[in-house]
């Protein structure tokens, strides 16, 4: 399963805390990794209002798609230097920061969803991974979404063993990175806006590009 978070960016908390008493709308920017589909339709928007409906609408959020406050890859960072108040985001993509990110992002070799979320709720994951984004990256974060084990993979060749991987150019993120190079593959990080693309046009070139995250 895959786990997102929202992170909200320090001074962006804080302007949260005041929110109930203020007297006008407040806007706040979301950032996100998403270009388009569910993720962006449903899980930010929604998360976002969400947001909006628990503070009586005081609140305002304003959600952007991935490149368009910065880079898509690179979210956290947007939130905070405080380019965005907030995001919503899967923590995989900052693996190439902090490898603690495989605990709560979920894929690679993690928990079943049920007892991923045991964990987050009852478990004192949630806590952990407060502790962390504010250690490691200054801002704050509280998980508001969970999604299905991976596909796996979408190519121009079928895999059916291991083996398959060897030689093929496969676009992935997080801990997938590190274990397909040792299965053989060459690796392209991109984020989930940018997979599509990048298979169409591989596949124009006669390339086999893969894909091994949502």
């Amino acid at each position: 399963m895959k786990l997102n978070f929202l992170k909200i960016g320090l001074a962006g908390l804080l302007g949260l805390g005041a929110v109930g008493t203020a007297q006008a709308q407040q806007k706040l920017d979301m950032a996100t990794p998403w270009g388009g589909g569910v993720m962006l339709e449903y899980a930010a928007r929604g998360s976002a209002k969400n947001m909006e409906m628990t503070t009586n609408n005081t609140i305002k959020i304003e959600v952007y798609p991935g490149g368009t406050l910065g880079k898509a890859l690179k979210v956290t960072d947007t939130v905070a230097k405080g380019v965005a108040h907030m995001s919503h985001n899967w923590p995989g993509y900052d693996w190439g920061v902090d490898k603690t990110a495989i605990l709560f992002g979920g894929f690679a070799g993690s928990m079943e969803w049920d007892k991923m979320m045991h964990w987050v709720f009852k478990g004192g994951g949630q806590e952990l991974m407060m502790e962390w984004r504010l250690e490691k990256f200054n801002v704050a974060a509280i998980p508001c979404g969970s999604a299905p084990r991976e596909l796996f993979l979408h190519s121009h060749k079928a895999v059916r063993t291991l083996e398959d991987f060897k030689g093929m150019k496969v676009r992935t993120a997080g801990a997938w990175a590190e274990i397909a190079q040792k299965l053989g593959a060459s690796t392209v990080i991109l984020a989930g806006a940018e997979v599509y693309p990048a298979l169409g046009a591989q596949g124009r070139r006669r390339h086999r590009v893969g894909h091994a995250d949502a």
